[in-house]
């Protein structure tokens, strides 16, 4: 665990700036299903970027961050184009 905190920081900081980032994108939703793939693409990219707070040099959280915005993308696109 010592590993993981020295890369990611104490979890419980980690959590605390994941929520601060979904506060502000999510403007304090109370009901996620009513939100759609594209707002969890986001999401997840946030928590990617709370984690380059402490470790900017991980290739991980960058490559995640790609993955994460490239599936977005394709959500987008399907939303705009349902029947492709």
């Amino acid at each position: 665990m010592a590993d993981r905190n020295q890369q990611y920081g104490d979890p419980e900081d980690n959590f605390n700036d994941i929520a601060g980032l979904w506060t502000a994108y999510s403007n304090m939703w109370t009901n996620f299903g009513a939100h759609d793939a594209v707002d969890v693409a986001v999401m997840m990219i946030l928590v990617k970027i709370a984690r380059l707070k402490t470790s900017p040099s991980v290739e991980d959280h960058w490559t995640d961050i790609a993955g994460y915005a490239a599936c977005g993308y394709q959500a987008a696109l399907s939303q705009e184009n349902p029947s492709e």
